[in-house]
């Protein structure tokens, strides 16, 4: 008997843990949707001014707050309804301008307070949105969208924790202000135009920013500059197939420049600076412009397009790679200092007539970076009547320059003239050159369209431990020269091999030495 009262008592035990758990199960369920700060359900409203009379009234000013009293949101499109839609602005809903279709003047609405949105619509006139800091929740995916279906402008800066920003509608959003936007999410541009005329230097993009959404055909979702600098340095901006950069003869900073086939770049007269925030990235579309390329940062920017912007290109830190003909196609000239390197990794990537400066400032003999390194070629070493290769190459320091362990060439005057300025009796330290005194068969060339029998003793060849000099040698009866050791350079693997040999007798004698103390012992 105990045992059966003992059994039953652990089942109704049991039985009353499960009811327990049930409730509790039901109670969280049912307790989730109240609980969760994005959970409800967002409602849209219209702006409207003028009461229960239909429409918003043709210039529909005001105050968006959170004023019990400022009953000027409808829940009815058209702006009829009765007393009991129009409403005091909750926060979190979409706010839609404006009700009706007859808002058709420009009209300011000025945001009091703290004041939260989720989407924001312009459905008709040219509406301003100004005042106070206007927070976006980002319901749904953490994303707030505001859609121009007719143009508008939002100066009111925009905050949100984490909110991403997407804008959709084919008409133009325009940021403009003396405040910077704060939302920490990225920005999407998915159609239409979006433009940027914060205070110069005032940030309107806070993150990332994408560009185009693949629909619409090239250059259908822009991005303009109306001011310098609007983008913050570290924002990695993506331009997709239908997307476009438009600095508009602005300058600007950013981290990395992505894009695929079709995606457009234009400077304008204005300078791009990529890089600032260490990134690497690839850019497969087109810059053009007046303007020029500078970069900097550790990373690495590669461009893999034919692009025609025709300003100058700077180097000034980390690595820019060109991967395809003409990447630098229109440049006016290339400059690159101490901290820099031009990597050249196609044939013919540079415009023929651009001019080189290397300004290395180096101190110390096989530096980690080096100022110009080529791994395709620029001209040709064997027909001299060519044009593709470079225009003149000025040394401002010490500099260097890599052939990559790779036979490649590259040609300096090749569209006549000075081809080599030395402005302070500095040196060019030459690594990975493969070749000997006589510029014939598989070797590397470093070529220029000058008598340089003078100028040797600018140029020394790194053989893997100490430096060998230069001598120049004549193409036949052309005007070029070409600078080569004054004895053979080893190729690279030979020093590899060399020290494997080292190795190998080092260990032999070593083995043998043991083996006579042994038997001495």
């Amino acid at each position: 008997m105990m045992r059966s009262s003992f059994h039953r008592d652990r089942w109704i035990a049991l039985q009353r843990c499960r009811l327990f758990a049930g409730v509790m199960i039901v109670v969280i369920l049912g307790l989730a949707p109240l609980l969760s700060p994005r959970a409800t359900a967002q409602t849209n409203t219209w702006w409207d001014t003028n009461g229960n009379t239909a429409g918003a009234g043709t210039t529909p000013i005001g105050t968006w707050d959170t004023n019990g009293n400022n009953k000027v949101w409808n829940t009815d499109s058209g702006g009829v309804g009765s007393s009991s839609t129009l409403k005091a602005w909750v926060n979190g809903n979409n706010a839609l301008f404006s009700a009706g279709t007859d808002a058709t003047n420009p009209f300011t609405v000025t945001v009091s307070g703290a004041v939260t949105v989720n989407n924001i619509t312009f459905e008709e006139g040219t509406p301003t949105i100004a005042g106070t800091t206007l927070t976006l929740t980002g319901t749904s995916a953490s994303t707030s969208t505001i859609t121009t279906n007719s143009s508008g402008t939002i100066s009111a800066p925009l905050a949100g924790s984490g909110i991403n920003l997407t804008k959709a509608g084919t008409a133009t959003l325009t940021f403009s202000g003396s405040s910077a936007n704060t939302y920490s999410g990225g920005t999407t541009v998915n159609a239409g135009e979006l433009d940027l005329n914060k205070t110069a230097g005032i940030n309107a993009i806070a993150g990332n920013l994408t560009i185009g959404d693949g629909t619409g055909g090239s250059g259908a979702d822009v991005v303009k500059l109306l001011t310098a600098n609007q983008i913050v340095n570290s924002s990695t901006v993506t331009i997709n197939s239908t997307g476009k950069l438009d600095l508009n003869n602005n300058a600007e900073t950013i981290d990395g420049l992505s894009g695929v086939t079709g995606s457009l770049a234009t400077l304008g007269s204005g300078t791009l600076t990529v890089g600032a925030n260490n990134g690497t990235a690839n850019f497969v579309g087109v810059i053009s412009g007046t303007g020029g390329l500078t970069k900097t940062g550790s990373g690495t920017q590669t461009l893999s397009g034919a692009n025609t912007f025709s300003g100058a290109t700077t180097v000034n830190a980390g690595t820019l790679k060109t991967t395809a003909a003409n990447a630098l196609g229109g440049t006016s000239g290339v400059t690159v200092n101490n901290n820099g390197s031009l990597m050249l990794s196609a044939n013919n990537t540079i415009n023929d007539a651009a001019t080189m400066t290397l300004n290395g400032n180096v101190t110390t003999s096989n530096p980690a970076t080096k100022n110009l390194v080529v791994t395709g070629s620029e001209g040709s070493s064997t027909d001299t009547s060519a044009t593709a290769g470079l225009g003149s190459l000025t040394l401002q320091s010490r500099s260097t320059l890599d052939f990559m362990q790779s036979v490649n060439t590259i040609v300096f005057g090749q569209t006549a003239g000075v081809a080599f300025v030395d402005s302070g009796a500095f040196k060019l330290d030459i690594y990975n050159y493969i070749g000997d005194s006589t510029p014939t068969g598989n070797f590397d060339h470093l070529v220029f369209q000058q008598d340089m029998s003078t100028l040797t003793g600018d140029f020394e060849f790194w053989n893997g431990s100490s430096f060998i000099d230069a001598t120049a040698v004549q193409l036949g009866a052309s005007s070029f020269w070409e600078i080569v050791p004054l004895e053979p350079v080893p190729e690279p693997g030979t020093w590899v091999a060399a020290a494997l040999s080292l190795l190998t007798i080092a260990f032999s004698q070593q083995r043998r030495f043991a083996r006579a103390i042994k038997r001495v012992g």
